[in-house]
Parts: C-alpha cells; structure tokens; sequence
C-alpha cells in the first residue's frame, strides 16, 4: 500500500532530512538514495519483484493515496504506486494515513477487506474438489 514501485518525487526533502538527522542517530542513505525516479536499485527490486509472482498463483493488487500530506504535496503520486499490469485503487487519506482506518465502516478498510476476501474466496475455489 503506498509503494513507491516507481520512485517518489521527495527524495530531495528526505535526502536532506537524512543528512541532518545523521548528527543526532545513525541514518542509511543509501536507502533513500534507491527510492531516486530512475534508480538502478530500486530497477533492480522492482524486476525480482516482477518475476515472483511468475507460474504462481500470488496475486497482486495496488493501494494509493488520493490526499496530499500537509507540506509534502503527495509522497507517492498513482502513476509511481502501481504497476500498469495489476489492478488498483485509491485509498482516500494521505500516505501517513493510508493505512490507519478508523473502523469497520472505514472506506479505506471496506476496500481492502473486499480484495482480500475476493482472494479467500478463489483459494477456496482452488482447493474444493470438483464434485
């Protein structure tokens, strides 16, 4: 929910964030540095990723942000969220906000359990034995 499959554009802020955080606790920057649009390392994750869902029966399903984080605009715009060949859909919050729901009326929430049962129910289907 909300991965960066493509990048995001607050490198910058964070990279600088990082550098001054550096002086108070260790910081990885090479952490951020891979989630640069275009960066070989974050090329590299995206194609093993590609590949494992490959011969098997893993599912894939895209959750983005719709709102924008006060000051940051959105963390991870739709068109860096998903993956072309998957199916998506919003979450309406903000990145931070995407995955807290605030109960079981929640859209946020309706949204996903109804992925995941509609997953439940075709392993179902897999495993019962054709009468």
């Amino acid at each position: 929910m909300g991965t960066p499959h493509g990048g995001s554009g607050l490198v910058d802020w964070a990279s600088v964030l990082t550098r001054m955080f550096s002086f108070i606790a260790p910081t990885n920057r090479d952490i951020v540095k891979a989630l640069e649009r275009d960066s070989e390392t974050l090329a590299a994750v995206e194609e093993d990723f590609q590949q494992m869902p490959m011969g098997r029966h893993i599912e894939v399903f895209c959750f983005y942000e719709s709102n924008e984080t006060r000051d940051f605009g959105r963390i991870v715009p739709p068109e860096l969220a998903i993956l072309r060949q998957y199916d998506n859909v919003q979450i309406t919050a903000d990145h931070s906000g995407m995955t807290k729901f605030f109960g079981q009326l929640d859209a946020g929430y309706l949204s996903v359990l109804a992925r995941l049962q509609a997953w439940v129910a075709r392993l179902n289907a897999l495993e019962t034995p054709d009468a």
